[in-house]
């Protein structure tokens, strides 16, 4: 590839060289040339400038898919946390009614004993207070993974960005 491009650069130096050496017309700025020097020169170009330019051409490609990719995976990513979240807080919700039922069930056994019923009225509230708090850390906890996992994927991809603008700009350099 680099043998390639110094092909490529030697050439576009010859070029300007020949059209500094040549004699200008008289009153213009214009030079007579011959033609077989200068198609030889550019087809030399020519045939080690595409390469080059394709090369530029799959890294977009691959920009691009990887990219797509990563919406795919934050996407993923995101839905995979959103319903572990649903299924953790529908856990606790359900083991907070469970445990509510058998405060319930407990408190009606002993709706006689009036301190036993309060403190089990209390019990209930309290598991069913921690039991949210609980849901509410899960919850918490996976968007902060999902989050995490997206800021990831975003810094991939400005790495990537970073990559194809200095390729790009060295691309540029070359043309110049």
């Amino acid at each position: 590839m680099a043998d390639k491009v110094l092909k490529t650069i030697e050439a576009i130096e010859e070029f300007q060289e020949k059209l500094d050496n040549k004699n200008t017309l008289m009153f213009t700025n214009s030079v007579l040339v011959k033609k077989s020097e200068f198609v030889e020169l550019l087809e030399t170009i020519k045939y080690n400038l595409p390469d080059e330019v394709m090369k530029c051409q799959a890294f977009m490609d691959d920009m691009s898919a990887i990219h797509l990719r990563a919406q795919a995976a934050a996407k993923s990513c995101i839905d995979d946390a959103e319903k572990r979240a649903n299924d953790m807080l529908e856990d606790a919700k359900r083991k907070a009614e469970e445990i509510v039922s058998m405060a319930n069930q407990k408190r009606n056994e002993l709706l006689d004993q009036n301190q036993i019923v309060i403190r089990a009225k209390e019990y209930a509230q309290s598991l069913q207070a921690r039991s949210e708090s609980q849901a509410r850390e899960i919850i918490e906890n996976a968007k902060g993974i999902a989050m995490s996992s997206l800021n990831s994927t975003m810094n991939e991809l400005d790495q990537a960005k970073n990559r194809l603008r200095q390729y790009m700009s060295n691309i540029e350099r070359l043309q110049k």
